[in-house]
């Protein structure tokens, strides 16, 4: 197969004629323009965990200088180059969600997507190059297990902290609509 063909298109933003990776990370494009099928045990639920509030650090070290990550800010999209129709949603740092109104074709996405929007990749590409930042590339089954033990038992407990500030705010709003707590 020709190595040209293989390779993850570049798109080009039209407002800086430039491919949108910064000149000291075009070796990612070499280096992530094919999927890993040697490592049968990267998977993207293994590489989100790892990801987790992680994002901004992930998206600039792949070559994506966001101009804001404040949710209320809208900024220019490198993905389509309209100039302010691209945004972080207010969970960015966490799951790295983004929106872009790209001119009527709305899209919106993860910290994965957001390199597809930008760059082209594909989803194996995505992976690759998230994991490859985060040095999941070279974790054995056993390694990875460990860090979705740790991620799960995170989340068990986001879980339970949620839960209980629910139950706080279900007593709350029923002790002040008791009629035994109101006052005449």
């Amino acid at each position: 197969m020709n190595a040209q063909l293989s390779q993850a298109p570049k798109r080009i933003n039209p407002t800086s004629g430039q491919t949108g990776r910064a000149e000291n990370q075009k070796h990612y494009a070499a280096n992530y323009s094919t999927p890993d099928t040697d490592n049968q045990y990267l998977s993207f639920s293994i590489c989100r965990q790892a990801a987790h509030g992680k994002w901004e650090s992930i998206h600039r070290a792949l070559g994506i200088q966001l101009a804001s990550t404040s949710h209320t800010k809208h900024t220019a999209c490198q993905g389509c180059g309209g100039k302010d129709r691209f945004r972080v949603l207010p969970d960015y740092a966490n799951t790295g969600k983004w929106f872009c109104g790209g001119g009527g074709d709305q899209q919106s996405g993860d910290g994965f997507s957001l390199l597809g929007h930008v760059f082209g990749w594909t989803p194996q590409e995505q992976l690759k190059a998230v994991a490859d930042y985060l040095g999941l590339s070279t974790l054995d089954n056993k390694e990875r297990d460990k860090i979705r033990a740790i991620a799960e038992k995170q989340a068990k407990n986001l879980l339970a902290a949620i839960a209980k500030k629910d139950e706080q705010a279900r007593r709350d709003s029923v002790t002040e609509q008791s009629p035994l707590t109101q006052t005449h």
